[in-house]
């Protein structure tokens, strides 16, 4: 009544207790860890970003991150990341040293950074950022774009050959100077919209022996003095910048300074448009200037294709020094400013 049992039947008993071997294993080790309250079990928070994917990674602040100051946020970033930091109020400094990362926030600029920016770093970039008590360049290549800076006392500073790029942004509520460089300080601030609280002593651009500086397309206004410059500042432009709502002077040049002033309209100064005075030279060229225009004694600049706009005059404290590039003219006189060429049909404006 017995039959011999067939090779096979021993391999599948074989498997069979092996697999029951392993599933008494694992049962062992889920119920010691329920004894443990989950320790051993890997949580998001454990999970290295670096271990996901190749290349950089955006860190993120604020909002349901677990991370909730900016020192905090920088602290996982390493060179060439992103640090994102959600709408709401970051009452610490912003510093930038050593690594080079991106710092943005929402479109609507709801991250607010109460205590400013410092920064030192070789390349970093900000953007979409509100920012109180201002922005300050000691050295590097910061860049800046669609941010909002208001309620300091100085908008940026910016250091010996640092080099920063500010473009698109606002700056607004600053009570003395909106952009402040210091001697050999370098740097490109373009397309910005800058207005004080129209203070006393208060400077929109204030040039210290600046160095090759490019200060383009911005908006000035509601400010003592639109653009000062002083001790030198040879191979710093101003160029093609609107300036109203001036107190005194709009264009200031003292003390020995000497940049390029060209193709910038000054219009609804307290005092006068241009004023140039302490020994000062420099060149300016192609400017409408809607207010007063006047050179002190010893001062020796150069004006090229220049326009005052009557009944706006011109005062030359120096009867030796001849003044010309200068013509008077009246509103209806001035040139029409160029349209941008209109797309031609079928083309995507912002291809």
């Amino acid at each position: 009544f017995f039959r011999a049992a067939s090779p096979s039947a021993f391999v599948y008993s074989f498997f069979f207790a092996e697999l029951a071997a392993t599933m008494a294993e694992e049962d062992e080790t889920l119920e010691n860890d329920e004894e443990l309250d989950g320790e051993g079990l890997p949580k998001p928070s454990d999970i290295d970003p670096d271990t996901l994917s190749d290349g950089a990674k955006t860190v993120f602040v604020g909002g349901w991150s677990e991370l909730k100051t900016l020192s905090a946020g920088l602290a996982k970033c390493a060179t060439g990341d992103a640090l994102y930091c959600h709408g709401g109020e970051y009452d610490e400094v912003l510093n930038l040293s050593g690594i080079e990362v991106v710092v943005t926030g929402p479109t609507d600029l709801s991250c607010v950074l109460l205590q400013g920016v410092v920064s030192t770093a070789t390349f970093s970039t900000l953007s979409k950022l509100q920012i109180r008590r201002g922005i300050e360049v000691r050295c590097g290549n910061l860049r800046v774009s669609e941010c909002d800076l208001l309620d300091a006392e100085k908008g940026i500073v910016i250091h010996q050959l640092a080099n920063p790029h500010i473009t698109g942004c606002s700056l607004r509520d600053i009570t003395k100077y909106l952009v402040y460089i210091h001697p050999g300080g370098l740097g490109l601030l373009e397309g910005n919209t800058m207005a004080g609280q129209g203070l006393r002593d208060s400077v929109g651009f204030f040039l210290d022996n600046a160095g090759a500086a490019q200060i383009r397309g911005n908006t000035i206004s509601k400010t003592m003095i639109g653009v000062y410059a002083c001790n030198g500042c040879k191979e710093t432009v101003v160029e093609d910048n609107i300036l109203e709502d001036i107190t005194a002077q709009g264009i200031y040049l003292d003390r020995g300074s000497k940049p390029t002033i060209t193709a910038n309209e000054i219009r609804n100064c307290g005092h006068y448009g241009i004023l140039v005075s302490g020994q000062s030279t420099g060149i300016l060229s192609k400017n409408i200037c809607h207010s007063a225009i006047r050179v002190h004694t010893g001062a020796r600049p150069s004006f090229y294709d220049n326009i005052i706009v009557l009944p706006a005059a011109v005062v030359n404290d120096a009867a030796v020094f001849a003044l010309t590039g200068i013509t008077p003219r009246r509103k209806d006189q001035l040139p029409k400013k160029k349209k941008a060429p209109a797309a031609a049909e079928g083309d995507d404006p912002a291809a």
